[in-house]
C-alpha cells in the first residue's frame, strides 16, 4: 500500500515537474514581432557638414572665395544620401543587421604647404575648382530592442552599434593648382589635375538609436540617430609630412581631411517592410 501511494506522489511530481519545465519553455520562446524576423529598409541620411554636396555654380576665381577663408563662421551645408538596411532578429531582444550606403559630395578648394619639386621650394599655394567625392560603404552590427518599452524585435525603441568600411574615389575635372591672384591671373605656376584619380578607404564604429513602427501590418517607419567615429583617416599631423611632397600625395590628404567629421551626427528617416 505505501509503495503504490509512493508511487502515485512520484509520478504526480514527475508530471508537474514535467508540465512546469515545459510552461518555463513556452515562456522563454522568442515570438519576434508577429511571428518575424526578418526587415529591409530604405533611409535617408541627413547630416550638416562642412563640405558642400555639390560644387557651387559660379567661377572658381571669384572673390567669394576668399571671404568664404576669411569669414568669422564657416560654412555649413546639409547632406542627404540613402541607406539600405537589412535586420534580422535573434531574439526577442536582439537583432543583427547588415547595411549599404552611397556617398556624393564636394570638396571645397583649399590653401594648403606643399613642395613644388619643380621649384626644390616649399611654399603656399591655391586650389582652385572642387573635386568630387563619391563612395560606398558596408556595415554590420547588432541592436538590442528596449523590451520594457514595448519593443519586441526587430520593431520598436533600439540601440545599436556596429561597424563600416567606407571606400571613395576621388576626381578632379577642372580643378588646377596655383599661385594665381584673386583676378585669376596665373603665377608661374599652373599644375592641371583633370587626370588625376585617387582611391581611398577608412573604417569607422558606429552608435545608433532610432525608433521603428508599424504604419500596417508589414510596412513601418524608422526615425533614428547615429554618430560614428571614424578610423584610419590620417588627417592630423605635419604639413610637411613626405607623404604630401607629391601632387597626388596633397590630394589624397585633402580629399582625406574633408570626410574628418563625416557621419558624426546623422538624422535617419526611412520606410521599411516585413518580409519573413
Amino acid at each position: 500500500m505505501k509503495k503504490s501511494i509512493l508511487g502515485i506522489i512520484t509520478l504526480v511530481l514527475l508530471s508537474s515537474t514535467h508540465a512546469m519545465c515545459q510552461l518555463v519553455h513556452v515562456k522563454e520562446k522568442s515570438s519576434f514581432y508577429l511571428g518575424k524576423r526578418g526587415t529591409l529598409d530604405i533611409n535617408l541620411l541627413v547630416q550638416p557638414s562642412l563640405q558642400p554636396g555639390s560644387a557651387p555654380d559660379h567661377d572658381i576665381f571669384e572673390e567669394d572665395k576668399y571671404d568664404r577663408k576669411n569669414a568669422e563662421f564657416l560654412p555649413i551645408y546639409t547632406l542627404v544620401s540613402p541607406e539600405m538596411k537589412y535586420t534580422f532578429a535573434i531574439s526577442n531582444k536582439f537583432s543583427a543587421y547588415v547595411n549599404g550606403n552611397l556617398y556624393s559630395r564636394s570638396k571645397l578648394d583649399a590653401e594648403v604647404g606643399f613642395y613644388l619639386e619643380e621649384r626644390f621650394d616649399y611654399e603656399y599655394i591655391e586650389e582652385y575648382g572642387y573635386a568630387k567625392l563619391k563612395g560606398r560603404s558596408y556595415g554590420l552590427g547588432f541592436q538590442w530592442f528596449q523590451t520594457k518599452k514595448a519593443a519586441l524585435a526587430p520593431m520598436g525603441f533600439y540601440i545599436g552599434v556596429g561597424a563600416a568600411k567606407h571606400d571613395y574615389t576621388v576626381t578632379h575635372e577642372d580643378v588646377y593648382l596655383s599661385d594665381a591672384d584673386i583676378s585669376g591671373t596665373y603665377g608661374s605656376y599652373l599644375y592641371k589635375l583633370d587626370n588625376i584619380k585617387l582611391d581611398f578607404s577608412y573604417a569607422s564604429l558606429n552608435f545608433e538609436i532610432g525608433n521603428t513602427q508599424p504604419l500596417s501590418k508589414l510596412v513601418y517607419y524608422k526615425l533614428a540617430l547615429s554618430s560614428s567615429a571614424n578610423i584610419g583617416l590620417g588627417t592630423f599631423g605635419n604639413n610637411k609630412s613626405s607623404s604630401r611632397n607629391t601632387v597626388e600625395g596633397y590630394l589624397l590628404h585633402t580629399a582625406r581631411q574633408s570626410l574628418t567629421f563625416n557621419n558624426i551626427f546623422v538624422l535617419k528617416m526611412g520606410l521599411g517592410l516585413v518580409i519573413h
